[in-house]
């Protein structure tokens, strides 16, 4: 597993990491019940099983397909589900969730995935409008034919967010 992390996710975490390394942060249930679910297979692409989705038409390329399960597979942690005081504690449930999911990913299917774990803590972004924790769970298989372009678009977002990816 290999993680990668941009500046303002090392600041909010510590220069150490530490959720990153420490897994023992309790997990909620309802989290727990997204991954034993399991994944789905829809026109190539890798989706979580008992989300449901809207027909996205014909995904006849890989961009479109790497767009569709990153827009699709999006699990959203607020503060408030968690009754949590700080943007540290929502980020240890929402990297505890990409590591198991990670993993899950890993022994169900042969192909490589990203998670990307994206942070938006109240007056980090010029959009937040709601004064809350939000961190937001994403993933999508890596396809070597385009996964330079989706590279650098996350890469180009960094000062957006405090952004975690997983691979």
């Amino acid at each position: 597993m290999k993680v990668w992390m941009n500046d303002l996710m090392r600041d909010i975490l510590g220069e150490s990491g530490h959720a990153v390394q420490n897994r023992s942060f309790e997990f909620a249930p309802h989290m727990t019940q997204i991954l034993d679910s399991g994944f789905r297979i829809e026109q190539g692409c890798v989706l979580f099983k008992d989300f449901v989705y809207f027909g996205p038409g014909d995904l006849d390329d890989s961009y479109k397909k790497t767009e569709y399960e990153e827009f699709l597979n999006n699990v959203q942690i607020h503060h408030s589900q968690l009754k949590v005081d700080n943007i540290t504690n929502v980020l240890l449930e929402g990297i505890e969730f990409g590591q198991r999911l990670y993993e899950k990913l890993k022994e169900t299917y042969s192909e490589d995935f990203r998670i990307l774990i994206q942070a938006d803590p109240p007056g980090l972004t010029s959009s937040d409008t709601f004064n809350h924790w939000q961190c937001n769970i994403k993933f999508h298989k890596i396809r070597p034919d385009i996964d330079a372009e989706f590279r650098t678009y996350w890469i180009s977002m960094c000062n957006e967010f405090a952004l975690l990816t997983i691979e």
